[in-house]
């Protein structure tokens, strides 16, 4: 179907079947089945049934299935691939169709299919279209053939990419996890998902949004747990490819980076393409190394099977990882991907054994110069509320690449083994999952600290308990503290479009004073048990607080207004307990100013992050570049209401992270803090040690175990992690091949107090009242995910002049 450039196109009110299912990425209305069979009689015109045509694309010379192959329904926007077996299947209503299979490596054909309501077995060989031609170098000084392709694609894909205005398509994904070590094919499999979704791009700005409309998965995976969508696909018309700046085998200076060879002529659907080689010049510098296809007619790329050079920063864990692309001919000579495959073994030591991913997608339905409103947008993402609950004819009509034989049958297998209440999956369940229930802080089943002791007790957030409530509830007891915590609140969502929410909250618990960097949402359970270390300090509060937040502008900006009424008391350290030093205590926990707290605050917050919409719930992720910003103002005054308290608090946090001159990826954080008249203890602007078994990328690591307080506070923190850049940009042969990452860091702090008068608990605080200084380096790509970092103090306090500790990232 061709949709013309004035049609208006709505993701709610599309013309196209799957728009109908309340698309909402990451979504949840749930259709009964009256439902679903009343939309399959609407969607295919009161046909709910229909043919289903199956086969085997194979050599006509060796015989050989052929695998992936393409099925094209002429007249239609529908395609399919062929499985890795060559085996095909394809739902068809009743009619008569000219069915198209094509491979990069032979000739197209053609088949006429009368369907009915019947299954219909049609086999098909294809030719051989491969012509070999001798592999000729390209050197930097000569245009020869394959270096006239190549500036001949680069000349003209600014005219391709300007006819590329708008597009929606819907995709099929599939991910198979093995395991390398297993020879059985089909025990080998030990993960299988499934989505199909529809996407939608809007040049030239970029803007790009994906929708899972339905998705299945083995049984030993969680629904909410498969989120394997098709992103975006490499497109290597683009001169920079990707957030690691990958340089395109067609970008303006491609010259500079890339020596070529031509390898093959091919035929795609009556079109002469070349197979061209790159061969990067750098190990330094970003670069694909495999193949590109070039079709002759518009010099357009139509295929890629790539890999990366040294210098693309891949986790360690990935290893040969493979992207293949194969396109097909649509109108106007638009050439775009109907195949996506990507594949790597991934080596997490000690957490999984050797395992292989294989993921393959098959596009397909491709409109173009869609008009899309401006709502199409708002998510990067979403999951639609109905993708669990899809009928087995509409998935059938969706699944564009049949299981193979070991595929279907690894199904299988792992849904009878999860389905045998055994001793051995109750035994692994206790030990896998109960641990990640016990230190969520979602659920809060159990944390200890110093204060509360052993705490047990259970939370959850229910967020669409009503189309626009969301309730919170938790509870439990403090074995060492004695007492019983509470905290219900309720947010009540009075503008979607808007995000204009009000919230209600009792609190009845222990909370902690803010710190500067350890997350407010952070556990220590397992440094403060094993070795007493503990980066908060503690008080009890028990009140109430309301708040209202909205967007301001956008959906990365959001400011809100809250009223706290507290009763905050002081709490002593209740237990000395942990499984080592036993003969050492727990870090004292500083008094605060008993009292009625009563306070009015203003947050602005804004982010470069993307918003997703999983079954109605939002949140966000960042990307890259990113920059995050953070506004807050706190006042409290005995003139305003009846308070103990009297003062106002300000903060600034800013966060930066970018790629910077194809060096490998800097962060910076800076936070400023200030207050008038009488901060309380509670207030306090604290620079915590951020202590524990790993370090805080920007944690200053040289504190020990000891808190710089103050009314007034500063710090600054800088990392640049080189990956293995520096050490492949060296050239020298011993030194270009050590395949560990490099980064260094530093920071600075300052804290103070001014026209203060002393407050419970300020002889247990430090005050930096010149600037704490730190410098350091890492070494990365360590087994278990580990860095190793080494830290030295600058200034003159009396905490470490030298530390090493471990980190954890790539």
């Amino acid at each position: 179907m061709t949709f013309k450039p004035e049609i208006v196109y709505s993701p709610k009110v599309a013309p196209h079947k799957k728009s109908m299912l309340n698309i909402s990425n990451w979504s949840r209305a749930i259709f009964s089945i009256p439902l679903n069979l009343l939309l399959i009689f609407i969607l295919f015109g009161g046909e709910i049934f229909g043919a289903i045509i199956t086969g085997t694309v194979s050599d006509s010379q060796s015989g050989q299935p052929i695998p992936y192959a393409t099925v094209r329904v002429e007249g239609t926007g529908r395609s399919m691939l062929a499985n890795a077996s060559g085996q095909y299947r394809l739902r068809l209503e009743n009619g008569t169709y000219r069915l198209k299979f094509s491979h990069i490596a032979y000739y197209s054909d053609t088949l006429t299919i009368e369907s009915a309501d019947s299954s219909i077995q049609q086999n098909i060989k294809l030719r051989p279209g491969i012509q070999l031609i001798k592999g000729m170098k390209v050197y930097e000084r000569q245009y020869d053939e394959a270096q006239r392709i190549i500036l001949e694609a680069i000349a003209r894909k600014d005219s391709i990419l300007a006819k590329m205005k708008s597009i929606s398509f819907e995709a099929y994904t599939r991910m198979v996890l093995r395991d390398r070590k297993e020879t059985d094919s089909v025990k080998s499999i030990g993960i299988i998902t499934e989505t199909q979704s529809t996407t939608y791009y809007q040049w030239p700005d970029d803007k790009r949004k994906e929708v899972i409309i339905a998705r299945r998965q083995s049984a030993n995976l969680l629904p909410e747990m498969n989120e394997m969508a098709l992103g975006w696909f490499i497109d290597l018309n683009r001169n920079r490819v990707g957030s690691l700046s990958v340089i395109s085998p067609t970008a303006k200076d491609a010259l500079d980076y890339y020596n070529y060879y031509i390898l093959d002529t091919l035929n795609i659907d009556g079109h002469q393409v070349f197979r061209l080689e790159m061969e990067p010049k750098s190990q330094g510098t970003p670069l694909f190394v495999g193949t590109v296809d070039i079709v002759d007619s518009v010099f357009a790329v139509v295929g890629a099977d790539i890999g990366f050079n040294k210098a693309v920063q891949i986790p360690n864990m990935i290893k040969r990882p493979h992207y293949s692309l194969r396109y097909a001919c649509f109108e106007k000579d638009r050439w775009m991907p109907v195949e996506i495959h990507f594949s790597f073994d991934l080596a997490i030591l000690l957490l999984l054994p050797p395992c292989s991913v294989d993921i393959i997608a098959a596009l397909h339905n491709y409109n173009f110069d869609v008009k899309f409103p401006d709502s199409t947008f708002d998510y990067a993402m979403e999951i639609a509320e109905n993708v669990d609950k899809i009928d087995s004819t509409t998935w059938d009509s969706g699944q564009l690449i049949p299981l193979t034989e070991n595929e279907a049958r690894g199904y299988k297998r792992i849904d009878s083994v999860v389905k045998k209440m055994s001793f051995e999956k109750i035994i692994y369940t206790i030990c896998t999952k109960l641990p990640m229930a016990i230190f969520n802080i979602k659920y809060d089943i159990f944390h200890f600290n110093r204060v509360e002791g052993a705490y047990i007790g259970i939370s959850n957030d229910w967020d669409n308990i009503a189309s626009r409530l969301g309730i919170h509830v938790k509870t439990g007891w403090a074995f060492s503290g004695k007492y019983w915590q509470h905290n219900y609140g309720m947010d009540y969502t009075l503008s979607k479009r808007q995000r204009l929410k009000v919230g209600l909250e009792y609190y009845d618990e222990i909370t902690r004073r803010p710190t500067i960097i350890s997350s407010p949402g952070g556990n220590p359970t397992f440094v403060a048990i094993v070795g007493k270390a503990d980066p908060y300090d503690y008080y009890l509060e028990k009140g109430f607080s309301a708040h209202l937040e909205t967007k301001v502008i956008t959906r990365q900006a959001t400011f809100s207004v809250s009223y706290k009424d507290f009763n905050q008391s002081s709490v002593p350290n209740k237990t000395d307990y942990s499984l080592f030093h036993s003969d050492s205590h727990h870090r004292p926990n500083p008094a605060i100013v008993n009292g009625k707290y009563r306070t009015v605050g203003f947050a602005f917050q804004w982010a470069t992050t993307e918003l997703i919409k999983n079954k109605g719930k939002e949140k966000k992720v960042a990307t890259l570049p990113y920059t995050g910003l953070r506004i807050n103002l706190e006042m409290a005054s005995p003139k305003f209401i009846k308070n103990d308290f009297d003062f106002s608090r300000y903060s600034v946090w800013f966060y930066h992270q970018r790629r910077l001159l194809g060096l490998g990826l800097t962060s910076a954080f800076i936070y400023v803090g200030a207050s008038e008249k009488n901060l309380p203890p509670q207030r306090y602007f604290t620079l915590d040690c951020a202590v524990g078994i790993f370090y805080d990328a920007l944690a200053f690591k040289t504190m020990g175990e000891q808190n710089y307080a103050g009314n007034r506070a500063m710090a600054v923190y800088f990392k640049h992690d080189f990956g293995t850049l520096l050490f492949l940009k060296s050239g020298l042969p011993l030194i270009k091949k050590i395949p560990f990452s490099l980064s260094v860091y530093g920071g600075a702090f300052w804290t103070d107090f001014r026209n203060h008068s002393i407050q419970p608990g300020d002889e247990l605080m430090a005050v930096a009242r010149k600037p704490y200084r730190e410098i350091g380096f890492s070494i990365g790509n360590l087994p278990m995910l580990l860095r190793l970092n080494f830290t030295w103090q600058l200034s003159h306090y009396s905490t470490s002049h030298f530390a090493f500790n471990l980190g954890m990232g790539f």
